[in-house]
C-alpha cells in the first residue's frame, strides 16, 4: 500500500479525498497549508501529492515557491471535488493513484537539487531525428528538470544526449510547466533511469 499527500484547506475535502485514495489502496497523509509540504516529504516516504487548487491559489508566493520545487520529485497533481467525485487536471483519479502505486516511495532529504546548466538533446524517441537542442535547468540525484517551450504530456518517457560526451539517459515526465506562465520556467521535470545526472556533470568538468 501507497502513501499519497492531500494538501486541502478544508477537513472535509481531506476527509473525502483520503476515503477515495484508502478505497482504491492508498493511505493518505493530510495536510491543511501548502507550507507544511516541504516538512512532511522530508519526514515521511510517499509516492505522490494531491494540491487542492483553491488551496493552491490562496497559499502564499513563498509557499508556491518552495512546493514547486520539491513536487517534481513525485507523481503529482492538482484536483478539486465536484460532483461528489475527485476531479484531477493532468489525468483521471485512477490513473493518478496507478501511477503513485508504481512509483517507489521515498522521502526528499536526499532529493537535493543544484542549478546546472548543461547543453542537451531531447527527443521523444531514442534515435533522436527530431530532437530539441535545448539545456538543463537544474539536476538532482534522481532526475532534472530540462527547458523547453514545447507541450509535453506527464508519465510519457524522453530520451537525452549530452553533446559533450555522448552521453545518452532516458526517463519519465513527472511535471510539465507550460509556456506563458510568467512566475514558472516552461520546462518538464524528469525522473531518470540508471546513471545519477550529477555524474553527468561531472563527466561535463563541472564540479561545482
Amino acid at each position: 500500500m501507497g502513501t499519497c499527500v492531500v494538501v486541502a484547506r478544508k477537513e472535509e475535502v481531506r476527509t473525502f479525498v483520503a476515503a477515495s485514495l484508502q478505497s482504491m489502496g492508498m493511505d493518505a497523509l493530510l495536510l491543511a497549508s501548502l507550507g507544511d509540504l516541504t516538512q512532511a516529504l522530508k519526514d515521511n516516504s510517499v509516492n505522490g501529492i494531491l494540491l487542492e487548487l483553491t488551496t493552491m491559489v490562496t497559499a502564499s508566493p513563498h509557499d508556491k515557491q518552495a512546493s514547486q520545487e520539491v513536487i517534481e520529485f513525485f507523481p503529482n497533481s492538482k484536483f478539486k471535488v465536484a460532483d461528489n467525485a475527485v476531479r484531477l487536471l493532468s489525468q483521471s483519479f485512477e490513473g493518478f493513484v496507478a501511477d503513485c502505486l508504481r512509483f517507489k516511495a521515498r522521502p526528499i532529504r536526499r532529493l537535493v537539487r543544484k542549478e546546472r546548466v548543461l547543453a542537451v538533446y531531447l527527443s521523444t524517441d531514442p534515435s533522436f531525428e527530431h530532437a530539441e537542442k535545448t539545456v538543463t535547468v537544474n539536476l538532482a540525484p534522481i532526475g532534472c528538470f530540462i527547458y523547453s517551450p514545447k507541450n509535453w504530456k506527464i508519465g510519457d518517457r524522453v530520451w537525452m544526449r549530452f553533446p559533450e560526451n555522448e552521453i545518452v539517459m532516458s526517463g519519465i515526465i513527472r511535471t510539465w510547466h507550460a509556456w506563458g506562465n510568467n512566475r514558472l520556467i516552461p520546462g518538464i521535470g524528469i525522473e531518470l533511469d540508471g546513471m545519477p545526472l550529477l555524474d553527468v556533470a561531472e563527466a561535463n568538468g563541472d564540479s561545482a
